[in-house]
């Protein structure tokens, strides 16, 4: 946040000329009703006095300072007292930006929609529209997320980071909505891109390139999942490694998402990785009695080789969420993701554990189990040849 609030910073004073500094403003409280007169070109408020100008100078100091209320409220001041100056799209970015950074996502929202709205030919429109974008895929609104990304990629004056951000967002947007192909389209508009430009091929990579492995990853999961035995297939070794393989595939590229500098895609990928894991491992076993188990006693060997045989899938997603937990704690930083992979790691560790129990209880041990799944792989193999 810190980092998105100096580059909007630059680009805001490159506009701005006669900057001067101010006596401190009084919080305004959002919503209520403008304090503020105009007097020339001074704007009074809450008993202070200043400029335009002054007032954004100051508003700019105190969003560096991390003093995002007051920020927001000097900010407001600027754009409510000159509404159709020349600091008024400023004034609204910077504003959403302070409310951003002081929790307020509804607020900064509106405020970056009105820049789109007020002021559509300001060259400020792009960030508005990124910062929208980014909120909405924060929020998993997917439908304004395909809405700012088809906004962004209409533009002639993207950068290259810009355009693959969009192709990735929207392609998270189409993949949402089972557009599974349209979304692939978009990966691969931005891959061209990073590829072309030599970006996010090794370590650490901006949220822009995250953003792309992600969205790649979630067209792959979509489609590996698609992939279900019930009925059981006939070919079902086949169908299970075409599954299998759609799982490495969808995880490669998520492990991609995880070299993010920004430790949120981590936490994404990492949730996702587990989930591929326990999504195998709930499709294979309703896998039902093969018609052959005619006694109890085989009927619980079934069951048991299946338990001790895809327990290992529940233990690989486990895996995934507990590394995911715990660097987001070591991180300091907490997310939606994040509180669904500990929810996931407690449900996954009570799965397990009732697996075991169940084989516990069984008049076979593990390793008599083990001897049996492996003498049935020998005999299938030897049937094959």
């Amino acid at each position: 946040m810190q980092r998105e609030i100096r580059i909007a910073l630059a680009l805001g004073c490159s506009l701005v000329v006669g900057c001067a500094s101010a006596p401190r403003a009084e919080p305004v409280t959002p919503g209520a009703p403008p304090p503020e007169t105009k007097v020339g070109t001074t704007i009074v408020a809450a008993g202070d006095v200043g400029t335009a100008t002054e007032l954004f100078e100051r508003g700019k100091k105190q969003l560096l300072e991390e003093r995002f209320k007051e920020a927001a409220a000097t900010f407001d001041l600027v754009e409510r007292g000159e509404p159709r100056g020349k600091l008024a799209p400023q004034a609204l970015l910077h504003a959403g930006l302070a409310y951003e950074g002081a929790g307020d996502k509804a607020t900064a929202e509106a405020r970056y929609r009105a820049l789109v709205d007020g002021h559509p030919k300001d060259e400020l429109v792009k960030l508005a529209w990124l910062r929208l974008g980014r909120m909405s895929v924060g929020a998993s609104a997917w439908k304004d997320a395909k809405a700012s990304a088809d906004a962004l990629l209409a533009r002639a004056d993207l950068t290259v980071m810009e355009a693959i951000e969009a192709n990735g967002q929207r392609a998270l947007a189409l993949a949402s909505e089972g557009e599974l192909d349209q979304a692939a389209r978009s990966v691969e508009h931005a891959r061209d891109l990073m590829e072309k430009h030599h970006i996010g091929e090794v370590g650490r990579v901006p949220h822009e390139v995250a953003q792309v492995f992600f969205a790649l990853g979630e067209v792959r999961r979509e489609k590996s999942e698609k992939i279900r035995f019930e009925p059981p297939p006939a070919n079902f070794g086949a169908v299970f490694e075409e599954r299998a393989q759609g799982l490495l595939d969808a995880q490669a590229a998520y492990t991609d998402a995880m070299r993010a500098t920004d430790p949120l895609w981590a936490a994404m990928a990492g949730f996702r990785v587990g989930q591929l894991y326990r999504a195998l491992h709930a499709d294979v076993m309703v896998l039902k009695l093969p018609v052959t188990a005619k006694t109890e006693k085989d009927r619980q060997l079934f069951e048991g080789a299946m338990r001790l045989r895809y327990r290992v899938l529940l233990e690989k997603g486990l895996k995934m969420m507990d590394a995911t937990v715990r660097m987001s704690e070591r991180v300091g930083e907490e997310s939606a993701w994040s509180a669904r992979a500990r929810t996931a790691k407690a449900e996954l560790e009570q799965q397990i554990a009732e697996q075991n129990a169940f084989l516990k209880k069984l008049p076979v041990s593990e390793a008599d189990l083990r001897k049996l799944l492996e003498d049935l792989q020998k005999k299938r193999a030897d049937e094959a040849k």
